[in-house]
């Protein structure tokens, strides 16, 4: 389970620096280092380049069309988590963070679906960040 949610970590925080136009990408050691380093870590980066969901860049990480269409999934269920506990538990913008941190892990499609179709119609997160729409999600999958 460890290993599952750093490799979607690490696709996660990509798929956000692409959202940002980062100047440039991440290398491996950046990014290794952003979630803390260890061989948990170093393992998860290798499992993700191995099953084609990232690729080794001379300018750094990229994502794969299979590694962007998991990164949708869990940005989505991260932000419409977020939403959800702004909207309905009445919770500080500045506390939801950390618990869609790790929701965004378990919350499948169909949950996805019952937590937008409860939600306001925004298609933006508490932050005013995009809540990835559910075209692009399933266009993902």
């Amino acid at each position: 389970m460890n290993l599952r949610i750093v490799r979607e970590d690490l696709l996660a925080m990509l798929y956000r620096l692409e959202e940002l136009a980062a100047d440039r990408p991440l290398g491996s050691r950046e990014a290794t280092q952003a979630l803390g380093g260890g061989l948990l870590v170093h393992y998860a980066l290798w499992r993700l380049w191995q099953t084609k969901k990232i690729e080794r860049r001379p300018e750094g990480l990229r994502l794969t069309e299979a590694g962007r269409r998991k990164a949708v999934q869990l940005v989505r269920s991260h932000r419409l988590w977020e939403a959800f506990l702004v909207q309905y538990l009445g919770l500080p913008i500045d506390h939801v963070h950390g618990p869609a941190e790790r929701m965004e892990h378990f919350i499948d499609e169909d949950l996805q679906r019952r937590i937008k179709a409860d939600l306001d119609n925004s298609r933006l997160d508490p932050h005013g960040r995009d809540i990835p729409g559910e075209k692009m999600a399933n266009d993902a999958s």
